[in-house]
């Protein structure tokens, strides 16, 4: 998922805001608008898959914590 959809966003809104300048001139504000609302959704999607792998390891290590609690 990050290298697939994050990465790709983050390079391509690098790229639009340290434009090389060889042939054409500064991109439009439009394409920077539209490149740091891409990498804004794609934050915020990492962030609620981050979110629920937290979850996940919060349920796996109560789970843990109950059946060590169980062996004593």
């Amino acid at each position: 998922m990050v290298q697939t959809h994050f990465l790709p966003r983050v390079s391509d809104f690098r790229d639009l805001s340290r434009p090389v300048r060889r042939r054409s001139h500064y991109p439009t504000m439009l394409a920077v608008q539209n490149a740091l609302r891409k990498l804004t959704e794609s934050a915020a999607e990492m962030q609620k898959q981050a979110d629920f792998l937290n979850e996940h390891l919060d349920a796996i290590r109560d789970h843990a914590n109950r059946e060590r609690v169980n062996r004593l």
